[in-house]
């Protein structure tokens, strides 16, 4: 089955998160909450979910009771409810930056990147007001330190990337691609070896197609050692789809679908220097540049994972640039966009400048009404980082 004819059921199973409207200019911008620092968390670095009723849920890597990240929740009103602060040893610390995952039962299932058993990270669920932890990575010779989301497949498994463990040919391993079933029994589904193989440390929540196909990318490895986009088959082989090499390399940020069954995705470098791009990965495995960041208003390293709507648009953020020059920092605080890649053409939705918040570290989610929502990791009044709400006008 072809790319085109299998991402059809994936795309649309991400209702949720997708928009169906050009991007506009004229948006508005509303801080919804400024993290203080405290009991509250701080710094959140991980992209937000949303469930039917419009509550949002993110983590903080910092901050909590204990100084070791926050579970939060925030309601449509604006109230802010804190459901989980993470302690550290067996608990779990740090929560990963990537987004949460969201059952259809209203169940939460996320990670972090230390804590556990053998302080090599934890996959945990969130339910009826109690965290259990499914599993502690880094036990034995366990893979550790887990990098991703969980994507959750139709039989109710979850999958993820690490980038400790994996193959030999690496010092601690190249990383690895696993599966945890309902009870957290873990499965390694593909590890790294490296080199001019499949590629090493893999980056980014892997994404799946209609016949079960899995694919993501690797930071190293590949011909030229500049990155990967691989994909796992049913049957756990493993094969790469495209190797990095200039102009664009080093993905970081893993894969999204375009609704034709193109791959999207962003890289760290351009030319060799942290100036990042957009890139396509079409169904014949060939890959365009989509945008060169040094040509717009991001400037430099930050470009977030990318989500698509009906039209063929791109939303994400850029850590730095935007223009605003009410911030102090090189061309901006950062920005948050809209991506046309066939006419290769970015928007600014909104350009931060400090007080409204700045550096954002993760992508948006959107609630299919024309507003996006996201996080940054720094900014708001109390320079803890910010939740924002962008209303485009358009439905």
């Amino acid at each position: 089955m072809s790319r085109i004819a299998a991402f059809k059921v994936g795309f649309f199973g991400l209702a949720m998160c997708i928009v169906s409207n050009a991007a506009s200019a004229d948006a508005t911008f509303q801080t919804l909450y400024a993290f203080t620092g405290g009991n509250d968390g701080g710094s959140p670095q991980s992209g937000l979910i949303m469930d039917a009723a419009g509550n949002l849920y993110g983590t903080t890597p910092l901050g909590g009771a204990s100084s070791m990240g926050t579970l939060f929740k925030l309601a449509p009103d604006g109230t802010f409810i804190l459901l989980h602060t993470f302690k550290g040893g067996r608990d779990g610390a740090t929560p990963t930056g990537a987004a949460l995952t969201l059952d259809g039962h209203g169940t939460i299932y996320g990670l972090t990147q230390a804590g556990g058993v053998a302080n090599g990270g934890t996959a945990y669920r969130y339910r009826n007001g109690k965290l259990k932890i499914l599993h502690s990575f880094g036990v034995g010779n366990d893979v550790a330190w887990p990098q991703s989301g969980l994507l959750m497949q139709p039989d109710g498994s979850l999958v993820g990337v690490t980038s400790y463990g994996g193959g030999s040919a690496c010092t601690s391993g190249c990383g690895a691609i696993f599966k945890l079933a309902a009870d957290g029994t873990e499965t390694i589904l593909h590890a790294f070896a490296g080199g001019t193989g499949d590629g090493s440390y893999p980056t980014g929540t892997p994404v799946r197609d209609l016949a079960g196909n899995l694919y993501g990318t690797t930071y190293y490895g590949g011909q030229a050692n500049k990155g990967t986009v691989y994909r796992i088959a049913p049957d756990n082989t493993a094969s790469v789809v495209y190797s990095f090499a200039n102009p664009a390399s080093n993905p970081y940020q893993g894969l999204t679908f375009d609704k034709h069954g193109n791959l999207f995705g962003t890289t760290a470098e351009m030319y060799g220097s942290f100036t990042g791009a957009v890139f396509e990965i079409n169904t014949s495995n060939q890959e365009s540049i989509v945008f060169n960041l040094a040509q717009g208003p991001g400037w430099g390293f930050g470009l977030t994972s990318l989500l698509p709507d009906g039209k063929g648009n791109l939303y994400g953020t850029v850590r730095d640039g935007g223009g605003n020059q009410a911030c102090n920092i090189g061309t901006g605080c950062g920005a948050v966009v809209a991506l046309d890649p066939r006419g290769q053409q970015i928007t600014v939705l909104h350009a931060f400048g400090g007080s409204d918040g700045m550096t954002p570290y993760s992508g948006v989610v959107a609630d299919g009404h024309g507003n996006f929502y996201g996080t940054t990791m720094a900014g708001g009044a109390n320079n803890a980082g910010t939740i924002f709400k962008i209303s485009t006008g358009t439905k």
